[in-house]
């Protein structure tokens, strides 16, 4: 094949590669078996199978985007990454324009979130991805909003903002939340997660002087994350919220 062949088709999946990024669309990526469980796998390695969702206008290069990292529940527990790809913050992305943040959805293959792996996962996406660390944003559903209370109190230097939906926390560790900003939400009559969790850490947090937020959503049941992730005021206030303004 000729020189001049070869840069002709270099130049078509260059082409072709900038397209792909442009593209508002979800990518699967995959880990091995091994590392998605293993809890000691080296830091470069992915401990879960994720989606990631790239914004129009989404480069590799250039300034970096606000991310969100979305924590499941317990219905897409496994190795299947389409179980993500139903009513959660997929929806609202699919439906929304413009959506500027890079979404990652990580995939546990075993019942409940440990905090220590999703942090070595959330240095991958740092390393890999063309990201803001300072505009890391956690929210999770039910099982995965438990997931985002427990990293959050883990973690809390990691996150600009945090927002739990139908979960349950830990009341005693509020101190190590209160300087996040936060906003909780949960259905009025959940008959899986009880609402009283989420007013427990209100409670808890409310007189430390954190910037939270409870939203009861009368009538629902266990399914407030589409009342969550349809409004639009949400991901406006996300984007205000920078984890370097705790620090000044």
């Amino acid at each position: 094949m000729s020189r001049k062949v070869w840069i002709f088709l270099l130049s078509i999946c260059f082409v072709g590669t900038l397209t792909g990024l442009a593209a508002r669309t979800w990518l699967d990526v995959r880990s091995l078996p091994s590392a998605q469980v293993d809890p000691v796998c080296s830091a470069w390695e992915n401990p879960f199978s994720y989606l990631i969702y790239r914004p129009e206008g989404y480069r590799q290069i250039g300034a970096s985007f606000p991310l969100i990292v979305f924590l499941h529940g317990a219905g897409e527990t496994g190795n299947d990454l389409d179980k993500l790809k139903g009513p959660c913050l997929t929806d609202y992305i699919d439906e929304s324009s413009p959506f500027p943040f890079v979404v990652v959805s990580p995939q546990t293959p075993e019942h409940g979130w440990k905090p220590k792996l999703l942090d070595r996962f959330l240095d991958t996406i740092l390393n890999q991805w063309n990201v803001d660390a300072n505009r890391v944003y956690l929210s999770g559903f039910s099982m995965g909003g438990i997931g985002a209370w427990s990293w959050a109190a883990h973690s809390p230097q990691r996150f600009a903002a945090v927002v739990p939906l139908a979960g349950v926390g830990c009341p005693e560790k509020a101190d190590q939340l209160k300087d996040l900003p936060i906003r909780v939400f949960h259905g009025e009559e959940d008959d899986v997660i009880d609402k009283k969790y989420s007013e427990e850490m209100y409670e808890a947090l409310k007189p430390l002087g954190t910037n939270i937020q409870l939203t009861i959503f009368p009538g629902v049941k266990h399914g407030c994350r589409l009342h969550t992730y349809r409004n639009p005021e949400l991901f406006e206030w996300l984007l205000k919220q920078r984890r370097t303004d705790r620090d000044e």
